[in-house]
């Protein structure tokens, strides 16, 4: 029996990167890839997660994480990766 390889994470060949991590010195760079929209913007800021900016080339808002960040913001996280997801999967 021959199973077809197809990368994690990919439908019909092609990558499904809705959330791409870059590791920094002490910090972890995020790139949630959702359109731009002062809705997105306005939930960002009142989260308290630290926006670097939105990154045109990538289609996504860049977040830098701190150490901590992930366990006491992990419910927005969760909430835009959940978004992102849907979002892409259209």
């Amino acid at each position: 029996m021959i199973y077809p390889l197809r990368p994690a994470g990919a439908r019909a060949g092609q990558p499904h990167n809705f959330v791409v991590f870059r590791r920094c010195q002490n910090t972890l760079m995020l790139t949630v890839r959702l359109p731009q929209s002062a809705e997105t913007q306005a939930r960002l800021e009142q989260s308290g997660l630290e926006l670097a900016d939105f990154d045109k080339r990538e289609g996504g808002y860049r977040i830098r994480l701190g150490p901590d960040d992930v366990r006491s913001r992990g419910e927005v996280l969760r909430g835009l990766f959940a978004l992102a997801f849907r979002r892409d999967a259209e």
